[in-house]
């Protein structure tokens, strides 16, 4: 079974549900920076190759001005960089479990499932 994922970075001795908070509230630290995230995501799926997006609109909790990269997948990976190059967040569907928590602990985020966990409510009640 897949997911339509959002990932936020974890903080040391941060609680993943603390965590999942602050990353809905837009206050999430950064996961890295554009290439290093890049290159952490190759390591984990090789397959990856990367490309710029344009979106008609811009996702909830992006930098203005911010750049989305996609992957061909699966899974499907959508990052964006801010103007200093650093990512918050990470988006991915198509992904499975096993491989959300693969990621999880390679770049050291917690996952928001945005199907489940409370999400739309959060974001449309």
């Amino acid at each position: 079974m897949s997911a339509d994922i959002l990932f936020v970075k974890r903080p040391p001795l941060l609680p993943k549900w603390l965590a999942r908070l602050r990353g809905v509230l837009g206050n999430s630290g950064v996961i890295g920076s554009t290439e290093s995230v890049k290159a952490e995501l190759y390591e984990l799926f090789p397959q990856t190759r990367w490309r710029l997006q344009t979106l008609p609109i811009p996702l909830p909790g992006a930098a203005a001005g911010a750049d989305p990269w996609v992957s061909n997948g699966p899974p499907e990976l959508q990052f964006f960089a801010e103007n200093d190059g650093s990512v918050r967040l990470l988006f991915a569907s198509r992904i499975e479990p096993e491989e959300i928590r693969r990621l999880e602990k390679r770049l050291r985020v917690v996952a928001i499932n945005m199907q489940a966990d409370g999400f739309r409510e959060m974001l449309f009640s």
